[in-house]
């Protein structure tokens, strides 16, 4: 377990990542935000997708969307 520090999530986890040479990065899935939102302010997930990040990126589901 690791305290992280930073004032943006998605950077602090990906030099978290870097340093302890992580393979996967597992997510819970963001909630549902308008595409403008997304634009302006993008989701730690949708960060972390940018990421130069030699990483899986697993996102799960937190709610059951399929009944």
């Amino acid at each position: 377990s690791s305290d992280l520090e930073g004032a943006d999530v998605a950077s602090a986890l990906v030099s978290l990542a870097s340093e302890r040479h992580a393979t996967h990065i597992v997510m819970g899935q963001p909630d549902p935000r308008r595409w403008w939102q997304e634009l302006l302010r993008p989701s730690v997930v949708q960060r972390l997708l940018r990421a130069r990040l030699c990483a899986d990126i697993h996102i799960v589901r937190l709610r059951d969307e399929c009944g």
